[in-house]
């Protein structure tokens, strides 16, 4: 009695192709969402960042009768002006008093949170609003929800130039610590086009750089005066 042969009918080439195909449109399609996703949870890691730095500057004013902080330039020690000449760590930790202004320590003492997971630079990877730079009363800014404090930046002086500023471009062109950039990069942000911002008034959330550019305005995000 002859057993019964079955043949396994092996895929064609045709076939192979189609599912290789089919295969390469998935991962077309899932490889963007699997970015964004990770992207989305960078954001939200640097707002965390930015909530404790801007925790720390009301902390700050409130010891201080409403004062928030201010810094300069110059020699890293405290000058005639009463202040360190930065604001934050100039590399990665650890954080000593060499690298942090004396007033801001005692309200941040972990100096992680000085840099966005999303920027590769050894720099801090945010920015103080530069019209607060030398000190500023909290009653005296009229739109305390809408003017920036700290925000994404990428320029190296730890400044958050205002849009009037010729370091704008600098501070969110593609290549990060230039002091120029193309036209085609002004509104590049690294949190999925835009930047995380915390505001004088202690609150945080993201904003496309368009609309902090405000067609060139200081006011109100980065003058919040009257």
């Amino acid at each position: 009695m002859y057993k019964k042969i079955v043949s396994k009918r092996a895929f064609t080439l045709i076939e192979l192709l189609v599912v290789i195909a089919i295969i390469g449109i998935l991962a077309a399609i899932l490889f963007p969402v699997f970015a964004r996703a990770r992207e989305n949870a960078r954001r939200a890691s640097c707002m965390s960042n930015l909530k404790q730095i801007d925790l720390g500057l009301m902390m700050y004013a409130q010891d201080y009768d409403g004062q928030l902080f201010g810094w300069s330039y110059g020699a890293a020690t405290i000058g005639a002006l009463g202040y360190n000449s930065f604001w934050a760590p100039i590399n990665k930790p650890p954080m000593t008093y060499t690298s942090i202004s004396w007033f801001f320590e005692p309200y941040i003492k972990n100096s992680q949170v000085f840099y966005c997971p999303s920027f590769s630079e050894p720099q801090i990877g945010y920015g103080y609003n530069s019209v607060l730079r030398y000190g500023m009363a909290q009653a005296a800014i009229e739109y305390p929800s809408q003017m920036v404090a700290f925000m994404d930046e990428n320029y190296s002086s730890y400044l958050t130039y205002s849009p009037t500023s010729a370091n704008w471009n600098a501070n969110f062109c593609r290549t990060p610590n230039t002091t120029s950039c193309a036209e085609a990069d002004r509104y590049y942000g690294r949190h999925l086009g835009g930047v995380n911002v915390a505001f004088v008034d202690g609150h945080v959330k993201w904003m496309h750089i368009e609309t902090l550019y405000n067609g060139g305005n200081d006011k109100p995000y980065f003058d919040g005066r009257s």
